[in-house]
């Protein structure tokens, strides 16, 4: 793969192409914070143009991939320099705009309040707090909000204290939809996805490719599997505002999960809620957060998966121990390595639907 990482300047000015890393990594990942890290050689002549706060673009076969700032530099060195010495620094993808906004009480309202479609209400959040319509010194001018497509079940949120970010990330879990800032060539652009960000390609779909991962198919060469009990919960108690037999209450529960695995109670504190409406929702986030846990995970064939996958929904499939094993699974992350000798290899990390 070919690949050109740029520093630049805070209005989006190539500043240094970063051409002789030793090592880049970076992570793409729905509803979440990314990073991404770059070691390069301690006689970098480009070294010195790489400040703190600088702006990082990574580029994969003429495609943006990636997009943040440099929040850290790091080096050390033993008595054998300069062999071995190396120049390291860490950044953070436009996710941190979430992370450092938060959410101030209104000057005429108890709450910060919005409703409508869940994907839709995030937007509102995003436009308000760090977009196009937040007050001068909030805004980032470079962040940019996709138009609503209210694909999602309607909420309605009462939000005061914590970050953008705890937010977003707790209503894309509540109500099942995928978010992510989006790198563009001169900023970010704040998008939803419903009910997929990416593409079906599961086994048998029907419409699109398949995209199944087999050792029988060889495009794999490592898979693990696990399911586990130890943190099922499948009857859920939330409390809400209030004291006492004041407090607002609601309770949550899975059947099937109880005919299966017996009863398994959960107490669930969510004081910031203060409808039972609201309480419900946050009982329905527990009870999943609080399933019965199944994993596979994969190493995949070089090639196999790019970064374009992100969001797309898979097969693994495997044949073991007298079982068949299927797991239908969605790419939510994708951490890729590429070394000094331009070799990349892609992890990605699946969760099951």
């Amino acid at each position: 793969m070919g690949y050109q990482v740029w520093v630049l300047d805070d209005t989006y000015n190539r500043v240094a192409l970063l051409n002789s890393f030793i090592r880049l990594r970076y992570r793409l990942a729905l509803n979440s914070l990314c990073g991404a890290s770059i070691d390069l050689p301690a006689n970098d002549n480009k070294i010195e143009l790489c400040a703190l706060g600088s702006r990082l673009q990574i580029i994969r076969d003429g495609v943006l991939v990636w997009g943040g700032m440099i929040e850290g530099e790091s080096w050390s060195v033993a008595a054998t320099a300069p062999a071995g010495d190396t120049y390291a620094l860490d950044a953070i993808d436009y996710g941190a705009y979430l992370e450092w906004r938060t959410h101030i009480r209104p000057a005429d309202d108890d709450y910060d309040r919005e409703s409508g479609p869940a994907d839709d209400v995030a937007k509102a959040y995003v436009r308000k707090h760090c977009g196009p319509s937040a007050t001068t010194a909030r805004r980032f001018t470079d962040v940019s909000v996709a138009a609503n497509e209210g694909k999602c079940s309607n909420v309605t949120k009462l939000w005061v204290g914590g970050t953008l970010l705890e937010h977003l990330e707790r209503l894309g879990a509540e109500r099942a939809f995928w978010w992510r800032m989006v790198p563009t060539w001169g900023g970010c652009e704040f998008r939803t996805a419903y009910p997929l960000w990416g593409v079906d390609r599961t086994k048998g779909n029907g419409v699109s490719d398949e995209l199944v991962f087999s050792l029988d198919r060889r495009n794999v060469s490592a898979m693990s599997y696990r399911r586990d009990l130890r943190d099922h919960r499948n009857y859920v108690y939330t409390g809400g505002a209030g004291e006492g037999r004041d407090q607002i209450m609601s309770e949550r529960s899975d059947a099937g999960a109880i005919a299966a695995f017996r009863r398994r109670e959960l107490w669930n504190p969510a004081t910031q809620y203060v409808t039972v409406s609201g309480c419900d929702a946050e009982g329905d986030r527990a009870l999943a957060e609080h399933a019965v846990s199944e994993e596979m995970a994969i190493v995949p064939a070089p090639g196999v998966v790019t970064p374009g996958n992100l969001g797309d929904q898979v097969t693994v499939f495997e044949r073991r121990y007298g079982r068949a094993f299927e797991y239908t699974a969605i790419i939510t992350a994708i951490d890729v390595t590429v070394e000094e000798d331009g070799v990349e290899s892609i992890r990605p990390e699946l969760i099951g639907v």
